[in-house]
């Protein structure tokens, strides 16, 4: 019996050791699904801190208002030092809904994480201007004269 839990306890182990930590790259991807998705919950794994709650608000008031697709153009770790980490991204978000109402944009954003409860999660990001692509939404909205 003592063999056995023994091996138990070795295999448990063994196991343990072998499971691959997650990369930041993976949760920064997660994160922009999930807004794809208009999935709050999704979202909301993968951040963390105080403006986690607020952003998950604002996003309900995003959703109702838009559909937006996000493309990832460039996805790159720019430091991983403990359970510390920066992702930089640059990221094409355009309007799904046809309507007009949300301009096409790019930008590029240093996203901030930290390992927390077995995961990575965003505690900060830092977006840039971003770089608007197409018709304006005056032109879309209202005919030329």
């Amino acid at each position: 019996m003592r063999n056995f839990a023994l091996v138990i306890t070795v295999v448990a182990v063994f196991f343990a050791c072998s499971v691959e930590r997650p990369s930041p790259e993976e949760t920064v991807r997660s994160s922009y699904l999930a807004m794809e998705n208009e999935d709050i919950e999704a979202y909301l794994e993968t951040v963390t801190g105080p403006r986690a709650a607020v952003a998950g608000t604002l996003l309900v008031s995003f959703f109702d208002e838009f559909d937006v697709a996000y493309s990832i153009d460039t996805i790159e770790l720019l430091g991983e030092i403990g359970d510390v980490a920066q992702v930089r991204t640059v990221v094409t978000a355009t309007d799904r809904s046809g309507t007009g109402n949300f301009r096409d944009n790019r930008m590029e954003a240093i996203h901030k994480l930290r390992f927390e409860r077995g995961k990575w999660r965003i505690y900060f990001s830092e977006v840039g201007e971003p770089v608007f692509l197409g018709r304006p939404v005056a032109d879309a909205v209202s005919p030329k004269n």
